[in-house]
Protein backbone atom coordinates (compact mmCIF):
# COMPACT_ATOMS: atom_id res chain seq x y z
CA UNK A 1 0.00 0.00 0.00
CA UNK A 2 2.80 2.44 0.89
CA UNK A 3 4.56 1.74 -2.14
CA UNK A 4 1.30 2.42 -4.64
CA UNK A 5 -0.06 5.25 -3.11
CA UNK A 6 1.55 8.98 -2.99
CA UNK A 7 1.15 10.76 -0.22
CA UNK A 8 1.82 14.46 0.45
CA UNK A 9 1.32 17.01 3.26
CA UNK A 10 0.86 21.17 2.75
CA UNK A 11 -0.06 23.87 5.04
CA UNK A 12 -1.48 27.37 4.04
CA UNK A 13 -2.45 30.47 5.14
CA UNK A 14 -6.95 31.28 4.86
CA UNK A 15 -7.58 34.51 6.46
CA UNK A 16 -4.65 34.31 9.23
CA UNK A 17 -5.41 30.22 9.96
CA UNK A 18 -2.65 27.83 9.15
CA UNK A 19 -4.71 24.78 7.48
CA UNK A 20 -2.60 21.45 7.00
CA UNK A 21 -4.23 18.99 4.25
CA UNK A 22 -2.75 15.69 2.65
CA UNK A 23 -3.57 14.11 -0.77
CA UNK A 24 -3.23 10.48 -2.24
CA UNK A 25 -3.56 9.54 -5.26
CA UNK A 26 -2.16 5.89 -7.11
CA UNK A 27 1.03 5.83 -8.96
CA UNK A 28 -0.74 3.70 -11.30
CA UNK A 29 -4.29 5.07 -12.14
CA UNK A 30 -4.70 8.44 -13.77
CA UNK A 31 -7.04 10.24 -11.90
CA UNK A 32 -10.60 11.19 -13.05
CA UNK A 33 -11.80 12.94 -9.80
CA UNK A 34 -11.21 14.04 -6.46
CA UNK A 35 -12.77 13.32 -3.39
CA UNK A 36 -12.57 15.91 -0.26
CA UNK A 37 -12.53 14.49 2.91
CA UNK A 38 -14.11 16.52 5.95
CA UNK A 39 -13.75 14.96 9.33
CA UNK A 40 -15.51 15.37 12.50
CA UNK A 41 -15.23 17.47 15.94
CA UNK A 42 -12.38 16.23 18.11
CA UNK A 43 -10.94 14.34 14.99
CA UNK A 44 -8.69 15.10 11.89
CA UNK A 45 -7.32 14.07 8.39
CA UNK A 46 -5.23 10.86 9.75
CA UNK A 47 -8.19 9.23 10.90
CA UNK A 48 -8.99 8.37 7.13
CA UNK A 49 -5.69 7.24 5.89
CA UNK A 50 -7.20 3.81 5.68
CA UNK A 51 -10.14 4.87 4.01
CA UNK A 52 -8.21 6.86 1.58
CA UNK A 53 -5.22 4.12 0.71
CA UNK A 54 -8.26 1.61 0.50
CA UNK A 55 -9.91 4.23 -1.76
CA UNK A 56 -7.07 4.97 -4.10
CA UNK A 57 -5.96 1.40 -4.75
CA UNK A 58 -8.95 0.58 -6.67
CA UNK A 59 -10.74 3.89 -7.87
CA UNK A 60 -8.83 6.44 -10.26
CA UNK A 61 -9.00 9.38 -7.50
CA UNK A 62 -6.88 11.85 -5.85
CA UNK A 63 -8.21 12.27 -2.57
CA UNK A 64 -7.80 15.75 -0.42
CA UNK A 65 -8.34 15.07 3.77
CA UNK A 66 -8.10 18.51 5.54
CA UNK A 67 -7.81 19.25 9.36
CA UNK A 68 -10.24 21.96 10.57
CA UNK A 69 -8.69 24.77 12.84
CA UNK A 70 -7.75 23.47 15.92
CA UNK A 71 -7.92 19.83 15.07
CA UNK A 72 -4.96 17.92 13.99
CA UNK A 73 -2.13 19.67 12.38
CA UNK A 74 -3.96 22.68 11.73
CA UNK A 75 -3.24 25.72 13.52
CA UNK A 76 -5.23 26.91 16.63
CA UNK A 77 -5.94 26.05 20.13
CA UNK A 78 -7.93 22.40 20.19
CA UNK A 79 -11.22 22.61 20.75
CA UNK A 80 -11.75 26.63 19.99
CA UNK A 81 -12.87 28.83 17.54
CA UNK A 82 -13.66 32.06 17.24
CA UNK A 83 -16.39 31.54 15.20
CA UNK A 84 -18.34 29.00 14.01
CA UNK A 85 -18.10 31.46 10.62
CA UNK A 86 -14.63 29.73 10.64
CA UNK A 87 -15.19 26.31 9.95
CA UNK A 88 -17.47 27.16 7.18
CA UNK A 89 -15.65 29.63 5.02
CA UNK A 90 -11.94 27.09 5.95
CA UNK A 91 -14.61 24.21 4.44
CA UNK A 92 -15.39 26.81 1.44
CA UNK A 93 -11.74 27.20 0.91
CA UNK A 94 -10.72 23.48 0.74
CA UNK A 95 -13.68 23.01 -1.84
CA UNK A 96 -12.33 25.63 -4.05
CA UNK A 97 -8.76 24.54 -3.51
CA UNK A 98 -9.88 20.90 -4.77
CA UNK A 99 -11.87 22.36 -7.91
CA UNK A 100 -9.33 25.16 -8.84
CA UNK A 101 -6.13 22.44 -8.74
CA UNK A 102 -8.33 20.10 -10.48
CA UNK A 103 -9.98 21.76 -13.33
CA UNK A 104 -10.62 18.77 -15.42
CA UNK A 105 -11.77 16.01 -12.65
CA UNK A 106 -14.80 15.80 -11.28
CA UNK A 107 -15.60 16.71 -7.49
CA UNK A 108 -16.97 14.84 -4.55
CA UNK A 109 -17.16 15.38 -1.08
CA UNK A 110 -17.33 12.89 1.88
CA UNK A 111 -18.43 14.31 4.96
CA UNK A 112 -18.21 13.16 8.51
CA UNK A 113 -20.39 14.33 11.67
CA UNK A 114 -19.29 18.29 12.46
CA UNK A 115 -17.60 18.08 9.19
CA UNK A 116 -21.26 16.56 7.56
CA UNK A 117 -23.17 19.64 9.28
CA UNK A 118 -20.57 21.85 7.85
CA UNK A 119 -21.00 20.69 4.23
CA UNK A 120 -25.17 20.58 4.30
CA UNK A 121 -24.87 24.08 5.84
CA UNK A 122 -22.73 25.91 3.61
CA UNK A 123 -24.82 23.62 0.70
CA UNK A 124 -28.11 24.94 1.62
CA UNK A 125 -26.92 29.07 2.10
CA UNK A 126 -24.75 28.56 -1.42
CA UNK A 127 -21.52 29.65 0.40
CA UNK A 128 -20.15 27.52 -2.84
CA UNK A 129 -20.89 26.59 -6.49
CA UNK A 130 -23.15 23.44 -5.98
CA UNK A 131 -22.67 22.99 -9.55
CA UNK A 132 -19.39 22.09 -9.20
CA UNK A 133 -20.33 18.65 -6.79
CA UNK A 134 -21.15 15.19 -8.96
CA UNK A 135 -21.79 13.64 -5.54
CA UNK A 136 -21.69 14.07 -2.15
CA UNK A 137 -21.28 11.10 0.84
CA UNK A 138 -22.51 11.53 4.47
CA UNK A 139 -21.69 9.81 7.35
CA UNK A 140 -23.57 10.09 10.51
CA UNK A 141 -23.83 13.81 10.39
CA UNK A 142 -24.55 16.17 12.92
CA UNK A 143 -28.05 17.35 11.80
CA UNK A 144 -29.09 17.52 15.63
CA UNK A 145 -27.16 15.95 18.59
CA UNK A 146 -28.54 12.74 20.15
CA UNK A 147 -27.57 13.82 23.76
CA UNK A 148 -27.99 16.12 26.17
CA UNK A 149 -24.75 18.34 27.53
CA UNK A 150 -25.10 18.95 31.80
CA UNK A 151 -27.36 21.63 32.12
CA UNK A 152 -25.32 24.12 33.62
CA UNK A 153 -22.78 23.50 30.72
CA UNK A 154 -25.77 25.24 28.57
CA UNK A 155 -26.44 27.95 30.41
CA UNK A 156 -23.30 29.03 30.96
CA UNK A 157 -22.28 29.19 27.31
CA UNK A 158 -23.57 32.04 26.91
CA UNK A 159 -21.85 33.75 30.21
CA UNK A 160 -18.49 32.09 29.60
CA UNK A 161 -18.97 32.86 26.01
CA UNK A 162 -18.60 36.89 27.46
CA UNK A 163 -16.56 36.37 30.50
CA UNK A 164 -13.86 33.31 29.22
CA UNK A 165 -14.34 32.75 25.78
CA UNK A 166 -11.20 30.46 25.13
CA UNK A 167 -11.86 28.30 28.01
CA UNK A 168 -12.31 24.67 26.68
CA UNK A 169 -14.58 21.99 28.26
CA UNK A 170 -15.11 18.23 27.72
CA UNK A 171 -17.51 17.39 24.55
CA UNK A 172 -19.34 14.50 26.86
CA UNK A 173 -18.28 12.08 24.40
CA UNK A 174 -16.72 9.08 25.26
CA UNK A 175 -14.45 7.04 23.65
CA UNK A 176 -16.85 3.87 23.38
CA UNK A 177 -19.84 6.00 21.85
CA UNK A 178 -17.34 6.45 18.84
CA UNK A 179 -16.41 2.79 18.14
CA UNK A 180 -17.05 -0.48 18.95
CA UNK A 181 -14.12 -1.69 17.59
CA UNK A 182 -10.82 -2.35 20.05
CA UNK A 183 -8.16 -2.01 17.81
CA UNK A 184 -9.13 1.08 16.71
CA UNK A 185 -9.99 2.91 20.17
CA UNK A 186 -5.90 1.62 21.44
CA UNK A 187 -5.18 3.44 18.28
CA UNK A 188 -7.75 6.57 19.59
CA UNK A 189 -6.48 6.46 23.14
CA UNK A 190 -2.66 7.10 22.06
CA UNK A 191 -3.06 9.61 19.23
CA UNK A 192 -1.72 12.84 20.28
CA UNK A 193 -4.11 14.59 17.54
CA UNK A 194 -7.57 13.42 19.27
CA UNK A 195 -9.06 15.74 21.80
CA UNK A 196 -12.31 16.06 23.18
CA UNK A 197 -12.59 19.40 23.97
CA UNK A 198 -15.05 22.04 22.93
CA UNK A 199 -15.14 26.11 24.10
CA UNK A 200 -18.37 27.36 24.54
CA UNK A 201 -18.28 29.86 21.58
CA UNK A 202 -17.96 26.52 19.37
CA UNK A 203 -20.35 24.30 21.28
CA UNK A 204 -23.18 27.27 20.52
CA UNK A 205 -21.76 27.91 16.75
CA UNK A 206 -22.90 24.49 15.93
CA UNK A 207 -26.26 24.51 17.55
CA UNK A 208 -26.66 27.32 15.12
CA UNK A 209 -25.99 26.12 12.56
CA UNK A 210 -28.25 22.79 13.31
CA UNK A 211 -30.84 25.27 14.09
CA UNK A 212 -29.93 27.22 10.24
CA UNK A 213 -30.98 24.09 8.41
CA UNK A 214 -34.43 23.93 6.68
CA UNK A 215 -37.07 21.32 7.75
CA UNK A 216 -35.50 19.37 4.41
CA UNK A 217 -32.93 18.99 2.30
CA UNK A 218 -33.26 20.31 -1.71
CA UNK A 219 -32.60 17.16 -4.01
CA UNK A 220 -28.95 17.97 -4.85
CA UNK A 221 -26.45 15.50 -6.91
CA UNK A 222 -26.55 12.32 -5.73
CA UNK A 223 -26.07 11.30 -2.27
CA UNK A 224 -25.49 8.67 0.30
CA UNK A 225 -25.99 8.75 4.13
CA UNK A 226 -24.34 6.09 5.84
CA UNK A 227 -26.32 5.80 8.76
CA UNK A 228 -26.08 4.04 12.45
CA UNK A 229 -28.99 4.00 14.28
CA UNK A 230 -27.47 3.23 17.31
CA UNK A 231 -25.23 6.33 17.19
CA UNK A 232 -25.44 8.20 20.54
CA UNK A 233 -23.65 11.00 19.74
CA UNK A 234 -25.68 12.73 16.36
CA UNK A 235 -29.71 11.59 15.88
CA UNK A 236 -29.85 9.33 13.25
CA UNK A 237 -33.21 9.48 12.78
CA UNK A 238 -33.13 13.43 12.51
CA UNK A 239 -30.85 13.30 10.16
CA UNK A 240 -32.98 10.15 7.87
CA UNK A 241 -35.67 13.06 8.43
CA UNK A 242 -33.78 15.81 6.98
CA UNK A 243 -32.36 13.93 3.65
CA UNK A 244 -35.15 12.21 3.29
CA UNK A 245 -35.83 13.68 -0.21
CA UNK A 246 -32.53 14.16 -1.51
CA UNK A 247 -30.25 10.76 -0.57
CA UNK A 248 -29.97 7.31 -0.69
CA UNK A 249 -29.58 5.13 2.95
CA UNK A 250 -27.59 3.06 3.92
CA UNK A 251 -27.93 1.48 7.70
CA UNK A 252 -24.74 -0.19 10.41
CA UNK A 253 -26.65 -1.45 13.21
CA UNK A 254 -23.46 -2.54 14.68
CA UNK A 255 -21.92 0.03 14.61
CA UNK A 256 -21.07 3.65 16.54
CA UNK A 257 -19.96 7.40 15.77
CA UNK A 258 -17.82 6.47 13.44
CA UNK A 259 -18.76 4.16 11.30
CA UNK A 260 -16.15 4.09 8.61
CA UNK A 261 -13.80 3.02 11.57
CA UNK A 262 -15.40 0.97 13.40
CA UNK A 263 -16.67 -2.91 13.50
CA UNK A 264 -18.64 -2.81 9.94
CA UNK A 265 -15.97 -0.74 7.90
CA UNK A 266 -15.39 -3.28 5.36
CA UNK A 267 -19.34 -2.95 4.48
CA UNK A 268 -19.11 0.82 4.65
CA UNK A 269 -15.78 1.00 2.81
CA UNK A 270 -17.48 -1.27 0.01
CA UNK A 271 -20.44 1.19 -0.05
CA UNK A 272 -18.19 4.24 -0.48
CA UNK A 273 -16.46 2.82 -3.13
CA UNK A 274 -19.55 1.58 -4.94
CA UNK A 275 -21.16 4.47 -4.33
CA UNK A 276 -18.13 6.83 -6.13
CA UNK A 277 -17.55 4.55 -8.78
CA UNK A 278 -21.17 5.01 -10.47
CA UNK A 279 -20.50 8.39 -9.85
CA UNK A 280 -16.96 9.05 -11.02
Amino acid sequence: MVETIVNQTKLFQNNGRELFYQTYESRSLKPKASLLITHGQGEHSEAYKELANRLCLSLPLKIYAWDMVGHGKSSGQRGYVGDISWLTQDFVTMVNLCKRDNADLTLHLLSHSLGGLIHLYCEQEELFDTSYISSSILSNPCVALNFTPPKWKSLGAEFLTKTAPRITLGNEIKPSQLSSDPEYLEIFKKDPLRHQSISPRFYLGMLELMNSLSKKRKKQHPTLTLLSPKDSVCASNKSEAYLSDSSDFLFFEKSAHEVLNDIEKESATNAVKEFLNENI
